[in-house]
């Protein structure tokens, strides 16, 4: 199952609201995300957290997530993400994340609900969507 950059931020942030469904998540097997993750991870954590600790990004994830797979940002999931943005107006991290996912099992794990407009993808967390 694909893993959205909320999950993980999520279990970063002290207090985050959605820490406890991003647990649960943490504990299935075959996890994975994009590269491109860890970019909007340091985006993220740089903006909501602190400069000194979007430094460190790449060494905090492999720590905290062991078990999580980071799969390459290819010509053929850029490509797919264009193609998404337009057709379901999503953002640019998220057309990201949606192709990734469907290129590879159809399933991501989020509690972004602009998932959901997305045929052919099934989303976890619907119960802990944004409101």
């Amino acid at each position: 199952m694909y893993v959205d950059t909320d999950i993980f931020y999520a279990l970063i942030k002290t207090g985050d609201r959605h820490a406890e469904f991003a647990e649960k998540i943490m504990r299935e097997k075959g996890l994975y995300t994009s590269a491109i993750t860890l970019l909007e991870l340091e985006i993220v954590i740089r903006r909501e957290i602190s400069d000194e600790l979007s430094k460190q990004v790449v060494s905090l994830f492999l720590k905290k997530f062991p078990n999580t797979e980071i799969v390459d940002f290819t010509q053929k999931v850029h490509a797919k993400s264009q193609s998404l943005r337009q057709e379901f107006d999503l953002g640019v991290f998220d057309s990201v994340h949606v192709a990734t996912a469907l290129l590879h099992d159809k399933h991501i794990a989020s509690t972004d609900t602009s998932f959901d407009r997305v045929k052919g993808l099934k989303r976890t967390g619907k119960e802990y969507s944004f409101l």
